[in-house]
């Protein structure tokens, strides 16, 4: 499946049965998140990137930008992160 965005991928993935409805809300929720960080990182740096500062004070201030304390960003950050990573798991061994 070739798609220019993420979207329209994950809606063909369903389409055609390599994700249940199910998993494509799971992933879809994950995208939305993760692209909401991305989006933050890039208004506070004002450059295109997508990784997680090192230092803890410029992670508590992305946290709270996108209304959540440290703690929760960050379990938050690492579910959608493992949704995102098992389902294509899943998906790859099943093409193999």
């Amino acid at each position: 499946i070739r798609h220019s965005n993420v979207w329209s991928a994950l809606e063909a993935m369903k389409s055609c049965g390599l994700v249940s409805p199910t998993e494509h809300f799971e992933l879809t929720s994950a995208y939305d998140f993760l692209f909401r960080v991305q989006g933050r990182l890039r208004i506070v740096k004002n450059l295109a990137i997508d990784t997680i500062p090192d230092k803890s004070d410029e992670v508590t201030k992305l946290a709270r930008r996108l209304g959540f304390d440290l703690l929760a960003f960050q379990e938050t950050l690492s579910r959608h992160q493992k949704i995102v990573r098992n389902h294509y798991l899943q998906i790859l061994e099943g093409c193999r």
